[in-house]
């Protein structure tokens, strides 16, 4: 087992390491991902169209052996609590930025690509729709859908669960790194 996932054990509910190669990437993730559901294409460095194509981000992930998937169940008062759903991913959003700083000190890792959920969330505005350059391109958070992987399928296929009973929401994020490192 990774030093990695002693990191996460307190901050996540569940996490497990598994090759790179059984990461499901599939090019109609993006697609939906620019559909712009969440309404944050076009207002954020880390979305589309900023974002590079799911073919030049896979190119800089071929480096890495590994992937740590994350997850945390949040509780909504119904299933159409919006502001639950909302509150949730800003808490899952800061304990990924926890867990980049963590790794950074702990193991002195550096060479390590972490995933989010949604749009990243580090400025209240981001500088793109201003046409200027991200202001903290070394916090920027980018979501695993950007990403283009197929998170039900991952988590599916790693034992895990996506859908941890009503009233609840799960975000997925996870670590691309070096199993040597």
């Amino acid at each position: 087992m990774h030093p990695l996932s002693n990191i996460v054990q307190d901050r996540f509910d569940h996490h497990k390491e598994i090759a790179r190669e059984d990461v499901p990437f599939n090019p109609m993730v993006r697609k939906m991902c620019e559909a712009n559901r969440c309404g944050s294409v076009g207002k954020s460095w880390t979305c589309p169209p900023a974002l590079a194509s799911v073919e030049e981000l896979l190119a800089g992930l071929e480096k890495f052996d590994r992937f740590l998937i994350i997850d945390k169940v949040y509780e909504l008062e119904s299933s159409y609590d919006w502001k639950g759903m909302m509150a949730g991913a800003k808490d899952f959003q800061d304990r990924i930025q926890n867990l980049r700083n963590a790794i950074r000190e702990s193991l002195s890792l550096e060479d390590f690509v972490i995933l989010g959920v949604g749009a990243c969330q580090v400025c209240e505005t981001c500088s793109y729709a201003n046409g200027e350059p991200c202001r903290f391109p070394e916090k920027a958070l980018y979501s695993v859908e950007a990403y283009g992987i197929d998170a039900m399928k991952m988590m599916k296929d790693a034992g895990l669960k996506y859908y941890n009973g009503p009233n609840t929401v799960t975000y997925i994020g996870g670590v691309f790194f070096l199993s040597q490192s």
